[in-house]
């Protein structure tokens, strides 16, 4: 995905309308772009998380894990959404 096409993502996020066009453009150049494979586990629930995770391309699956290891699937992030 090339540069145009994130900040495209990226200035769609409703989180970022409340901010004023300077503060959401100094925001947007912050933005790192992270590429995880199928399989990658971006982030485990209870750790404390520091960064917002938007999907930029590909699919994102949140998963309730029991405590025999079993994986429950709540839902399916696609472009656009965000999690963290």
């Amino acid at each position: 995905m090339d540069h145009d096409a994130l900040e495209a993502v990226l200035a769609d996020l409703p989180l970022l309308d409340i901010l004023p066009p300077e503060a959401r453009q100094l925001l947007l150049e912050r933005f790192e772009r992270v590429s995880a494979p199928f399989g990658t586990e971006i982030v485990r629930e209870g750790e404390t998380v520091e960064a917002l995770h938007v999907v930029a391309e590909g699919r994102v699956r949140l998963v309730k894990r029991a405590e025999n290891g079993d994986e429950l699937s709540l839902t399916t992030l696609r472009r656009g959404d965000s999690f963290g």
